[in-house]
């Protein structure tokens, strides 16, 4: 995890390709309140053990994400998977650059990418930024527009994001 640069490293990954990720400003907000450890796994039992990694599996870290998605006040319906693909939409609805999302995304195929990203409202970037998403080098401050749908900078999931597009079609 590298604080100063917001990217943060994945040696191992279901496709078996190492890769760097860029966070958001958001998150690094999140995380520079988090007692984090110096060195080595970020993510850790409540023993303080860094997870054991098995093959084909993230059961071991599924008790660990059912109390953080409830301390966020979402439901059930809101995985790991599912932040996979708001991740895909919300990054490219904000920086329309298919190669980074491919690249951070960590797809070598372009129908994967576009399987992960979704349709979205051309203002979508726009009402993320509102709340603090941007997933830019260099965003600027959004400007206001509209009606911010039910968009909350503390929700994320595929469910809310279809929440937000049944919103956008009030504006």
């Amino acid at each position: 995890l590298y604080l100063a640069t917001r990217e943060a490293w994945f040696d191992q990954t279901k496709t078996d390709q190492p890769r760097m990720i860029h966070y958001p400003a958001r998150t690094a907000e999140l995380l520079a309140g988090a007692d984090l450890p110096e060195v080595g796994a970020v993510f850790r039992t409540p023993k303080g053990a860094p997870y054991v990694v098995r093959k084909g599996s993230g059961g071991q870290i599924e008790r660990a994400f059912k109390l953080a998605r409830e301390a966020a006040g979402l439901g059930p319906d809101v995985t790991p998977y599912i932040l996979r693909h708001t991740w895909a939409t919300w990054f490219y609805a904000q920086t329309r650059d298919f190669g980074a999302l491919m690249d951070l995304g960590g797809w070598a195929k372009a129908d994967t990418a576009n399987r992960y990203r979704k349709i979205a409202p051309a203002d979508l970037g726009d009402r993320l930024a509102v709340h603090g998403w941007r997933f830019g080098e260099d965003a600027a401050p959004p400007k206001k527009t509209g009606d911010v749908g039910e968009i909350r900078g503390d929700r994320v999931g595929e469910s809310e994001t279809l929440r937000v597009f049944r919103g956008l079609r009030r504006s």
